[in-house]
């Protein structure tokens, strides 16, 4: 099921020319508290999804412990 959902964000992405994405001073911060940049352009946006989801992984093992 999350491979689908991955293969057709991937497809939706791919289907538009890259357009780049503008993030306020709060955005970066927000993205800083995760060791990560904000995707620069929409095709990054999947990247960073599967990103997120892996430290969400990460930090509903640490908190159930």
């Amino acid at each position: 099921m999350r491979c689908t959902f991955l293969r057709i964000c991937v497809a939706y992405v791919n289907f538009f020319q890259a357009k780049v994405l503008n993030h306020n001073p709060e955005i970066y911060s927000q993205f800083l508290k995760f060791n990560l940049s904000p995707p620069a352009s929409n095709k990054e946006v999947v990247a960073v999804i599967g990103h997120l989801k892996e430290k969400q992984v990460h930090f509903f093992c640490w908190t159930n412990i």
